[in-house]
């Protein structure tokens, strides 16, 4: 058996690394439907999905470039980023109670995540051979 002792000494996990230094590789939202979930003192919210607009994903962008130490880039805040689509859209589509902040969002959500719709199959013409 394998102790953390062991471990350790292993110097592939103990090497020190720069990750500052590595460049960040940009977001991928690789779906634009998020699910938020919140419950606790505001379970009356519930679950739902929402889609991000592009308007969004630029309004953030434009954000960060404005003002990166209030708004950091998204592939140095990922999480907050996908808050940010979250609340944007949430709040559009009147799912969240008036007045809500995004700090109130992130802080009250327990669940902020993207998910995979399906896309819907394109018919196609009957395959003449199949006659």
């Amino acid at each position: 058996m394998t102790s953390f002792t062991d471990l350790e000494d292993d110097p592939e996990l103990t090497a020190e690394t720069e990750l500052e230094d590595e460049p960040s590789p940009p977001p991928r939202l690789t779906t634009t439907h998020i699910r938020v979930v919140f419950d606790g003192e505001h379970a009356d919210i519930g679950e739902f999905d929402v889609y991000a607009y592009n308007r969004d994903m630029v309004e953030h962008e434009q954000m960060a470039i404005r003002s990166p130490e209030k708004w950091p880039p998204a592939a140095k805040a990922p999480i907050a980023w996908l808050n940010y689509l979250a609340y944007k859209a949430a709040k559009r589509e009147k799912y969240l109670p008036a007045g809500m902040t995004l700090s109130q969002f992130s802080a009250a959500a327990r669940e902020v995540t993207p998910i995979t719709v399906a896309s819907p199959v394109k018919p196609t013409d009957p395959d003449p051979e199949d006659d």
